[in-house]
Order: C-alpha cells, then sequence, then structure tokens
C-alpha cells in the first residue's frame, strides 16, 4: 500500500494481508475501516510507517494482527485514534493526537475496547482526552478485559462524567485505562494528568494506571505512573478504586 486509495481497499477486503510501503498523508475524508459485520480479520503491517492527517478512528474492529504503524489525526475524533474494538493483536503501533468524547461515550487514546481476546503490546499514545459526560476514560484505552503490556501513554485527560436527575454517573479515568474487567496490564509507564471532574449528579475515579478495577478483578503488575491525579469519589497513583 502506497497511497490513500489503496488504503481505503482494505475496508472491502478486511480478510487480506497488507503491508505499507510508503508514509501516507490523507487528503481526503477518513473512512474507518470495516463495521461491526465485516471486522478486520487479515494483518495489516505497517513496516515502520505513518499515517497522518485521519479525520477519523482508523480501524472500527480488530481481530486480525496489526503491527508496526503510527497514526495521527489531523481533528479531534470522538472514540479513539487507531481502532475502536479489539478482540485480536496489535503491537509496536503508536498514535498522536486529540480524541474529543461525546454523551456517555467511552473514550480511549489508542483505543476505545479491548476485548477478553484483545492483546495490545509495545503501543505509545501521545493524546489530548477531553470530553463531557463520559463513562470510561484512558491514555491506550478506554475499557479493557484483555492484555495490555508494555505500552505507555503521555498527555492528559480531563472528564466530566454522565449523569442526571434520574440516572447518577460515574466516570473511570486512568493513564493506561479508564476500567480493568478481568485482564491484565504489565509493564507499562505512563506520563498524564488526568482531571476527572463531578457534577451534581455524577462523580468520578481516576488513577494513574487505571481509574477502576472491577468487582470481577483484574491485575496490574510492574507498571508505574507519573503526573497529577484529580478525582471528586476516589483517586491513586496506580488505580483510583
Amino acid at each position: 500500500i502506497a497511497k490513500q486509495e489503496q488504503l481505503a481497499i482494505v475496508a472491502d477486503l478486511p480478510d487480506l494481508n497488507y503491508k505499507l510501503i510508503n508514509d501516507i498523508e490523507l487528503t481526503e475524508k477518513w473512512t474507518t475501516i470495516g463495521s461491526l459485520g465485516e471486522q478486520f480479520s487479515g494483518v495489516f503491517d505497517g513496516d515502520g510507517h505513518k499515517i497522518m492527517n485521519a479525520s477519523s478512528t482508523l480501524f472500527d474492529e480488530n481481530k486480525g494482527i496489526i503491527k508496526n504503524v503510527s497514526v495521527e489525526n489531523s481533528e479531534p475524533v470522538t472514540d479513539s485514534i487507531f481502532a475502536k474494538r479489539n478482540s485480536g493483536e496489535i503491537f509496536n503501533c503508536a498514535v498522536k493526537g486529540e480524541v474529543k468524547g461525546t454523551y456517555e461515550a467511552d473514550v480511549g487514546g489508542f483505543l476505545t475496547t479491548n476485548l477478553s481476546t484483545g492483546i495490545i503490546k509495545q503501543c505509545s499514545a501521545d493524546v489530548v482526552i477531553t470530553g463531557n459526560y463520559i463513562e470510561d476514560a484512558g491514555g491506550i484505552a478506554a475499557y479493557s478485559g484483555g492484555a495490555i503490556s508494555e505500552c505507555y501513554a503521555e498527555g492528559s485527560i480531563e472528564t466530566i462524567p454522565a449523569g442526571g436527575a434520574y440516572k447518577a454517573g460515574i466516570s473511570r479515568n486512568g493513564g493506561i485505562l479508564g476500567e480493568l474487567n478481568h485482564g491484565s496490564v504489565e509493564n507499562c509507564y505512563t506520563k498524564i494528568s488526568i482531571l476527572a471532574k463531578g457534577q451534581t449528579y455524577g462523580d468520578s475515579y481516576a488513577g494513574g494506571i487505571a481509574g477502576t478495577v472491577s468487582e470481577n478483578g483484574g491485575v496490574i503488575n510492574n507498571s508505574y505512573a507519573r503526573g497529577s491525579v484529580s478525582a471528586t469519589r476516589a483517586k491513586g497513583g496506580i488505580c483510583g478504586y
């Protein structure tokens, strides 16, 4: 793949194998690769190249293998920069840019949701994340039930929780991920400032690595965080709650 027109073909043939041979600067509005019915299931090798000026999330759902590519967005995206959901493997990838969440959304710098079979390894995010009425927010992922290892995130997160007069809201904010549920975080590092605000009908949790670990459990091992952490309900250097 050498140019945008060829990159767009990946959405039509998501089960094949691809390799970038150039950096690609997107000059037309980008349409996210894949959909809920047609997840990417092939192999995408960026070969160390960069995709620039993305106007929306690069991939919808990945259940294949994506490696060795970096993505920079030209304008804020609403979910995450790299992919919305992952049940496959993503390694040695990076993102840089801005994410602005929408009402009752989950937002991740790199990825929105890492499912139970998902593996994210040796990935990084340099991101600014903001949003009103947010549920989960994280530098790498908003939510993970899978494995995240050897990842790094820097930048800032500033959110206000979802909630209203008839529905109390909670936001979970973390340098690596907002909520960990059954999954694992190992050998990760963050340098993210987190400002998790509250509102009349909503509170917030924040942690340098994870906003919360669910009652189902999860593992955080050999990871550390730098940067300020602020929340209205609970906060912690590693985990908010």
